[in-house]
């Protein structure tokens, strides 16, 4: 029997026997949830021999482990190495102390993998992507009803259509944090694209028909798992839920001995380390904390929910401090707490609907649940993309830094990229100019990766030479970098062109938009990774290089400007700021310096900009032909100065570039100063917010706060 469907999340059992089963939880095309399960996959993990292969199989065995014998690209060179068996994840670390023991073996790989990834690169599954499945049903109590046969088969087309509910709690809290065991929760809020509710108990005045209320929180609590289970959402949307709500929630629950089984399979929520704190995790289904996601996506000077809904959609939100929730609760009158309460809920919602089409993206390039993925770094995404393709290409892939090796990649350092001082002043007929996707660009054309760092192929030709250091790069065979890195920038070349054959306001041209932007969010990663200490790639001489490679173009491009009649004013990395100095044609140059250019790699026009303010480096503000202004690194975009400096900045920036007129930028300033010295500047406007991350006495410069 086929089945076609698409994966929500995967987890696995261990049988009674010892033996593993992966569970796969899967949406079909109908909109159906269904478990499937596969008791065919083991997990393992790779040896490398000192020298005999046969001696380390004979070694391996000895301890009663299943051992094959394959062949995989270590750097550029096919080795023999033992693929060893387990017969669950558990066994993993039992046998792995004993393995590195063994005087035969030099060097164990992939053995920090989680078992269910490990399953879905090997069987090429990507989550939220339609495969067709070969399954047959079966009876069996231990294992599930639905068994995958034969392997997992081609990709399919399919709508994704899932089901989202945000979720946010109320809670008693006197006292300063709640505690499960003492401070009772106030309302369960909830909304769906269908619905939006509010829960509450032992009220009796009159409620708003979204809202109900129970005889006990006991009673909500229950009636709040009914509705969930029966809505059986896809994704659970929360913010801040993996710190506060759900830890809070699952003890509270327990404390009224209630089960918090809202996982698939009637499991309660679990947690998982990582980062600075815990994970909530739910089998079965996507549960997506947008507090991280937000932090990640959008600069703020604050994160709470109303200031993310503020500056996102221009909202209003009503605003409720803690003293505030606990007094409302107490009174005979709750009903501004009740709308603050459905107010989280449907905010939560709609956020989701701005940053969860991101995540799906990310989700089926990367492959791995958006679980994990939601909650991943950049460049942790970058790391398992390339695993992944590892795997495909027959690649071992390295293992992470120890101790030693970790300190001694922090010290390195390495000049980064070429930045031109700006010449300081208000400038006019500014044209800019950017390199697109420089640095994955000089990747794939000069072919930087670990694999083809200073072949001994090109030696004496000197490959793609590193002007100022002993560095080239092979010419004759493609890197395993720059060959993903090609794959995926032609990839978002494609999805560019059929966005213009689409209607700008059309579904189709946003979601095509949303999925470049998440390739260009992958490619863009891969220069950083590689200079990463922790990174499994990690490679100095490669990030190095491709600093050195952008300095030289940058610098090259530069000169071209000038002997064309162009005076720079500005420079960083790959931008360039340039004025006429003579009558001049900006596309004659944008032509002549693409015509140099090697490889990937391509200047394009940014704009023209009839006036331009320019402070310091990565500081400064243009007023387009249109007047429309932009700003960089300037109080007005940065949330870490007070509200008074942001408006003051406004108001000055407008004055020079819109009107030419620094004497009345000059007036409005002596005019503010004035005012905060009279007292008549509302005090909200003199608060800056931040966080401190050490003593104030160990602060060296001299910032804001």
């Amino acid at each position: 029997m086929k089945l076609v469907g698409t994966v929500i999340d995967a987890d696995y059992k261990i049988k009674k026997d010892g033996r593993v089963i992966v569970r796969l939880f899967v949406k079909d095309r109908q909109g159906n949830t269904l478990v499937l399960f596969d008791d065919r996959f083991m997990p393992y993990i790779y040896v490398i021999p000192c020298s005999s292969i046969e001696e380390s199989k004979r070694d391996v065995e000895s301890i009663g482990l299943e051992v094959e014998v394959k062949r995989l690209f270590e750097k550029d060179t096919e080795i023999e190495v033992l693929k060893v068996y387990f017969k669950n994840p558990q066994e993993v670390p039992k046998y792995r102390d004993r393995l590195r023991d063994m005087r035969s073996i030099y060097e164990l790989r992939e053995h920090d993998i989680p078992f269910v990834r490990r399953y879905l690169i090997d069987n090429g599954v990507y989550p939220l992507e339609f495969f067709e499945f070969e399954v047959e049903e079966v009876e069996d109590k231990e294992l599930g009803k639905i068994k995958i046969i034969n392997g997992i088969r081609e990709k399919k087309n399919g709508k994704l259509n899932l089901k989202v509910m945000s979720f946010d709690l109320e809670t008693y809290n006197p006292k300063g944090a709640p505690s499960g065991e003492k401070d009772e929760i106030i309302s369960i809020n909830y909304a769906t694209d269908e619905f939006s509710r509010v829960l509450t108990w032992g009220r009796k005045e009159k409620l708003p028909e979204w809202c109900l209320s129970f005889k006990s929180e006991r009673d909500m609590v229950e009636a709040f798992l009914d509705e969930f289970k029966e809505y059986d959402p896809d994704i659970v949307l929360g913010y801040n839920t993996d710190n506060f709500d759900f830890p809070y929630f699952r003890e509270r629950a327990k404390y009224l001995g209630i089960s918090l089984s809202v996982g698939r399979d009637g499991s309660e929520v679990k947690f998982k380390r990582g980062g600075i704190g815990n994970k909530a995790y739910i089998v079965g289904r996507g549960n997506v904390d947008l507090y991280p996601v937000v932090r990640r996506t959008v600069r703020l000077r604050r994160y709470t929910l109303e200031d993310v809904v503020s500056e996102m959609f221009g909202w209003k939100k009503k605003k409720l401090g803690a003293k505030e929730i606990w007094r409302d609760w107490k009174s005979e009158d709750m009903e501004e707490l009740l709308i603050y309460a459905k107010e989280d809920a449907v905010s939560i919602l709609k956020l989701g609907e701005e940053l969860l089409p991101l995540q799906y993206e990310l989700t089926k390039l990367v492959g791995l649940p958006i679980s994990d993925v939601s909650r991943m770094t950049s460049g942790q995404l970058v790391e398992w993309l390339l695993i992944r393709k590892a795997h495909e290409e027959r690649f071992l892939v390295p293992n992470k830094p120890g101790g030693k090796e970790y300190f001694e990649r922090v010290t390195e350092t390495y000049e980064g990229g070429y930045v031109v001082e700006p010449e300081k002043g208000i400038h006019e007929d500014i044209y800019v100019f950017d390199f697109r996707s420089l640095y994955p660009s000089i990747i794939i054309t000069h072919n930087i990766d670990f694999s083809t760092f200073n072949c001994q192929c090109c030696k004496e030709e000197g490959g793609n030479k590193v002007e100022g250091y002993d560095y080239w790069f092979c010419k004759k065979k493609k890197g395993f970098i720059p060959s993903i890195l090609e794959k995926l920038l032609d990839m978002r070349s494609k999805i560019k062109k059929e966005m213009k054959e689409k209607e700008r306001d059309s579904i189709e041209y946003k979601m095509l938009d949303v999925r470049q932007n998440a390739i260009k969010i992958l490619a863009n990663s891969f220069y950083g990774t590689m200079g990463y200490a922790r990174f499994r790639w990690y490679c100095k001489e490669a990030a190095e290089s491709i600093a050195a490679f952008g300095r030289r173009y940058i610098k090259e491009t530069i000169k071209m400007a000038e002997k064309e009649g162009f005076k720079v004013i500005y420079g960083d990395t790959d931008s360039l700021f340039v004025k006429p100095v003579k009558e001049v044609d900006a596309m004659d140059f944008l032509e002549k310096v693409n015509r140099s250019l090697p490889g990937e790699l391509k200047l394009e026009y940014e704009g023209h900009y009839k006036r331009g303010v320019f402070i310091t480096k990565k500081r400064y503000a243009l007023i387009d032909d249109n007047g429309k202004i932009t700003a960089k690194g300037l109080e007005v975009v940065r949330r870490d100065w007070a509200p008074i400096a942001r408006k003051t900045q406004e108001r000055v920036i407008q004055a020079v570039l819109q009107e030419g007129n620094p004497e009345k930028a000059v007036a409005i300033v002596k005019e503010i100063i004035k005012k905060i010295r009279e007292g008549k500047v509302p005090i909200e406007d003199l608060v800056i917010t931040t966080q401190l991350t050490r003593g104030i006495d160990e602060y060296v410069q001299k910032a804001p706060h």
